[in-house]
């Protein structure tokens, strides 16, 4: 899981299927949100794409922790996502130095399949 730091503080990111949804019904698809996030010729449009997306991600993140925790009867102690507003208050040219960049990566990074195999020990000792 890929983590940003704001004002001293980590918050995770994460591109589940109800961002991507978010996404969706904004830019129309991954494709172009990254587009606006990396290519936009208007640097105030690409600053609230930025944003925006970060915001999302945030907010994707805490709340796939939650349910996770939810299921494992366990307590969420993970940081609050902050949303748009506030990151637009918060954030400053140092912070969004890298951030399209971090976008990018972390969308990718969704889009790896990842398939945990179990082998039977059944089957393998009747192949031996």
């Amino acid at each position: 899981m890929t983590h940003i730091t704001l004002l001293g503080k980590d918050f995770p990111l994460e591109y589940t299927v109800q961002v991507m949804d978010e996404v969706t019904k904004k830019y129309g698809g991954t494709a172009e949100a990254a587009s606006a996030v990396l290519n936009d010729t208007d640097p105030a449009d690409q600053l609230h794409n930025i944003v925006f997306m970060l915001s999302a991600m945030m907010k994707g993140a805490e709340r796939r922790e939650r349910v996770r925790c939810a299921l494992w009867g366990e307590e969420y102690k993970g940081t609050p996502a902050l949303d748009y507003e506030t990151l637009l208050e918060i954030m400053n040219i140092e912070d969004l130095h890298n951030m399209a960049d971090v976008i990018v990566e972390v969308v990718a990074g969704a889009s790896k399949p990842t398939v945990d195999l179990v082998q039977d020990p059944k089957k393998n000792e009747a192949t031996q």
